[in-house]
């Protein structure tokens, strides 16, 4: 395995320490995607606006860049389910990123919506050029085993993508979705 990034966008703070957690365990870069114009602090206002963000598959302009992502091989990239979809930043921070040839993993956060229709969008998103190597779905029910969770999810992306053969699982339908209680 080549160079490693952690690109996230985290509003509540659960996608950050999941981010985090990954980073303590795979020692990779890390950086997080910051909104040029910031989401509203009201939780009512935060709704309404990222409701039609994600009905329109809206893009959001995010801050400048502090890294190259062509210098990166594999790239876990994180975000929460916002009404069955990415994030605005992730949307456009993904349309605006060559991936291809990269590998490519997502973390999603949740509340119990699971996350199938934001895979379905990740899909139509990415290059075929990019290879992905699974999700892992991040359930908020208080009980404290997100770092467990991750450590088996990233032991489970290296068995299946350290040996010669592809893994035929190896698409956004399948391979290392799991879906975890943690935080």
């Amino acid at each position: 395995m080549g160079k490693t990034l952690i690109v996230f966008f985290s509003q509540s703070g659960n996608t950050r320490k999941c981010a985090e957690t990954i980073q303590s365990l795979t020692g990779a870069d890390l950086f997080e995607l910051v909104p040029k114009v910031s989401y509203p602090r009201g939780y009512g206002r935060l709704l309404k606006e990222t409701k039609k963000e994600a009905a329109e598959r809206a893009d959001r302009e995010f801050c400048p860049l502090a890294f190259n992502p062509s210098d990166y091989d594999r790239l876990f990239i994180g975000c929460p389910n916002w009404w069955g979809s990415l994030p605005a930043p992730v949307r456009t921070f993904i349309k605006e990123t060559d991936l291809s040839g990269r590998e490519t993993a997502f973390f999603i956060t949740h509340g119990g919506s699971g996350i199938e229709s934001v895979k379905e969008e990740i899909r139509a998103l990415l290059p075929s050029s990019s290879r992905f190597l699974g999700s892992l779905s991040i359930f908020d029910d208080g009980e404290g085993r997100l770092e467990k969770r991750c450590s088996e999810w990233l032991w489970k992306i290296e068995k299946e993508n350290n040996g010669n053969e592809k893994n035929p699982d190896d698409s956004i339908d399948g391979g290392t979705d799991h879906h975890a209680a943690s935080m």
